[in-house]
């Protein structure tokens, strides 16, 4: 299952695990992908996480979808 949601929701949830980022602070994302709709920006944009998208916390890779799935934020969804 993958999850759509606000891009701050997003950061957030990140932010709250403590996920890991790169030099210039942005959350390193890795097996799969975060996509917004139609190419918009911002804290406000619409995007969908697939369910293969991972991130490290603590060293360890974790799933973000279940993540999401596990706050108000947001709706669990099947990605295609």
């Amino acid at each position: 299952m993958g999850w759509i949601g606000l891009v701050e929701e997003l950061e957030n949830v990140l932010r709250c695990y403590g996920a890991e980022r790169d030099e210039e602070g942005r959350f390193l994302i890795f097996n799969g992908g975060i996509a917004t709709f139609m190419g918009q920006g911002g804290p406000g944009a619409e995007c969908v996480v697939d369910e293969e998208s991972c991130c490290r916390i603590d060293g360890r890779v974790v799933r973000i979808a279940p993540l999401l799935a596990s706050t108000s934020y947001g709706v669990q969804v099947h990605v295609v």
